[in-house]
């Protein structure tokens, strides 16, 4: 669901038979999100950003034997996605740059579906300069159409970019390359009274 405060993930996990732990996804994500969890391992592994409690840290009633590991796995917190809502075909590799991002700024931000879905929305949004889609395992992966920008691999893991001028043979434009850290993001700011920042508990 829909991340609104650690104590409603932690409400909503007592409700539901079977939760044995409550995940919140890393709040730089444009949507943050609580997962009700069932049987688990803990890991440390990908996990920047995220949060975990255990039920049987926040449910006196609740004790349960945990097996913690930090091997590598193929498992994520995130559930199984419907291949008919978030494609896992191969990518396409026509102009797009892998572990590539842009800090610049957001003209549009739609739900992933193709990179040629991505391009052709970009050539119909005036100013748009670069597509960039966010990483695949994310549980929504999205589209962000790009005006003005300049390129990143700073955190960039995942994160896959397509400039215009590529794929749009009558724009040319001068490209800034920076690796220099920054604090700007691919994300436009979100609403605290949608997306809370205060600190967690």
């Amino acid at each position: 669901v829909r991340y609104s405060s650690d104590e409603a993930c932690k409400e909503l996990c007592l409700e539901i038979d079977g939760c044995e732990a409550v995940v919140t996804s890393p709040m730089f994500w444009y949507w943050t999100e609580c997962f009700i969890i069932g049987e688990y391992t803990l890991s440390t592994n990908d996990a920047s950003g995220w949060d975990t409690a255990e039920r049987e840290c926040f449910d006196r009633d609740v004790r349960r034997p945990i097996i913690r590991t930090d091997r590598p796995t193929n498992d994520t917190t995130t559930p199984p996605v419907d291949p008919t809502e978030n494609p896992t075909e191969p990518r396409d590799t026509d102009c797009f740059k892998a572990n590539l991002r842009t800090s610049g700024t957001v003209l549009e931000q739609v739900r992933y579906s193709s990179d040629e879905a991505c391009k052709e929305l970009c050539l119909e949004i005036d100013g748009c300069e670069a597509v960039v889609t966010s990483p695949m395992f994310w549980y929504w992966t999205e589209c962000f159409i790009i005006g003005e920008y300049t390129l990143s691999t700073n955190d960039a893991s995942g994160w896959d970019t397509a400039e215009r001028e590529c794929f749009d043979r009558d724009v040319r434009r001068p490209i800034i390359r920076t690796d220099r850290p920054t604090n700007d993001t691919t994300t436009p700011p979100v609403d605290p009274t949608e997306n809370p920042t205060e600190p967690r508990d």
